[in-house]
């Protein structure tokens, strides 16, 4: 039996987004800090620099693992794969264990496996690098064959 694998990967303009709005946030903080209109302002402007700043150093990153086609997640036969970039690994969920993908909402929309036991596993794969429903109706495509191919449910 061949293992087919899908590679995921973010999408090049999100990326390219996420980078500009960072970069106009950290200009908007930056002119807070410079005409503050009162000292709290530039407090804000501060914390808004690093923050912001943060994310397009983040956004980036992301461009960077692009251009290296490092995938986001790796979808097999019988395993989702998904990258933890601080590790620069990649996460593996058997789909045997597995009951069914589903998308959930904390902060930004992501994918989180659900186990029979009620128990769940929030991926890595999130809805500003990929659309995260067309990646979950994929998922739950691929488990749906692996599930006929075992005999299972």
């Amino acid at each position: 039996m061949t293992d087919h694998r899908t590679d995921i990967y973010p999408s090049i303009w999100r990326i390219i987004g996420v980078i500009l709005a960072g970069l106009l946030l950290v200009m908007g903080c930056y002119l807070m800090t410079i005409h503050p209109r009162a000292r709290i302002d530039k407090l804000f402007g501060y914390f808004g620099i690093v923050l912001f700043s943060l994310v397009v150093i983040l956004g980036f990153v992301w461009l960077i693992l692009r251009a290296m086609r490092k995938p986001l997640a790796r979808i097999y036969d019988d395993r989702l794969e998904y990258l933890i970039p601080a590790k620069m690994r990649y996460e593996i969920i058997p789909f045997l264990h597995v009951e069914m993908f589903v998308t959930v909402k904390v902060g930004a929309k992501l994918i989180r496996a659900d186990y029979p036991d009620g128990s769940g596993k929030n991926t890595g794969i999130v809805n500003t690098l990929v659309s995260v429903e067309k990646v979950c109706d994929m998922l739950n495509e691929r488990l749906e064959e692996f599930w006929s191919q075992h005999g299972l449910k």
